[in-house]
């Protein structure tokens, strides 16, 4: 993989022109003359014109230790000027860590190079014209569809000030009225369906007659009633949220919705009883 990616490389580095492309990758990764020279090649076409560095005029394939040093200083400060390397980082310069690792500094300042020949010459730039004729016609249909919601709340009077209070009030008394039979029903399940259920290991309906099937269609309607009321506290809260109330305390609707949301996780669990109870029995009668 990181060969490939080094190829990749020696590539861009063909087409940016770059007059030692064809170099050893290995010479271009670990610390020598020719990695030296790439890297000032490549930090100087970022820096441009009005670079705050002096380009050094180093010259043959070979340095004493002091010029080496020198030169791996220069390019460290460069590094971190153009915040390649968050400091002046000589081992950077050098190559440091894995062949994968030293791979992938590279293809960064390579990429970095690239991007800034693409902003610069208008040669290289990607050709817009497709694109902006599909953002012309996105926006067209926005203004379309601005349009249409403009006239459909020309229709309706809205008021975001308005005062919901009589509204939850109703749908107060609503759920607390749903509420007290979901209790009163779980009661009633409670002392009476689900000990005589239990008494057996198969427990058998047969002697609520007809009874169990209007019993299953009943927790069934309830299941529906009571899952759709996370949709309702969610609507809600999204009507409350635009309320001046500074309140964390969760309202009274929130609190009613909470213990309905309870009474259905109960529900489930009972009509998943009820449910293998009235199949064994419709079985058996088959």
């Amino acid at each position: 993989m990181a060969s490939k990616q080094m190829e990749e490389i020696q590539r861009k580095l063909s087409v940016l022109a770059y007059p030692r492309a064809n170099a050893p990758a290995q010479s271009l990764l670990f610390a020598g003359v020719e990695r030296y020279r790439l890297l000032e090649w490549l930090f100087f076409r970022l820096l441009g014109d009005r670079s705050p560095f002096t380009q050094q005029n180093w010259q043959g394939d070979s340095l004493d230790r002091d010029e080496e040093n020198s030169r791996i200083q220069h390019l460290a400060e460069i590094a971190n000027f153009l915040g390649i390397t968050p400091s002046v980082d000589t081992e950077a310069i050098q190559g440091r860590g894995s062949y994968e690792e030293r791979v992938e500094l590279l293809r960064l300042i390579v990429d970095l190079v690239e991007a800034s020949c693409y902003a610069d010459n208008p040669e290289w730039r990607p050709d817009i014209a497709e694109l902006e004729l599909k953002l012309s016609e996105y926006t067209k249909k926005m203004s379309s569809l601005q349009q249409m919601v403009q006239e459909l709340a020309s229709k309706y009077d809205y008021n975001p000030n308005e005062d919901y209070a009589e509204t939850e009030l109703k749908l107060r008394e609503h759920l607390k009225s749903f509420l007290e039979t979901v209790k009163s029903f779980n009661t009633i399940y409670t002392k009476e369906i689900h000990p005589w259920t239990h008494m057996m290991e198969v427990p058998q309906l047969h002697g609520f007659g007809p009874a169990a099937n209007r019993l299953l269609e009943a927790y069934n309607t309830l299941l529906k009633f009571l899952g759709n009321l996370r949709s309702l506290r969610d609507s809600y809260t999204a009507m409350a949220a635009g309320s001046l109330s500074a309140s964390n305390e969760p309202s009274s609707v929130t609190k009613i919705i909470s213990d309905c949301e309870s009474a259905l996780t109960f529900l489930n669990h009972s009509l998943s009883i009820l449910s293998t109870s009235v199949a064994r029995e419709q079985g058996e009668t088959l």
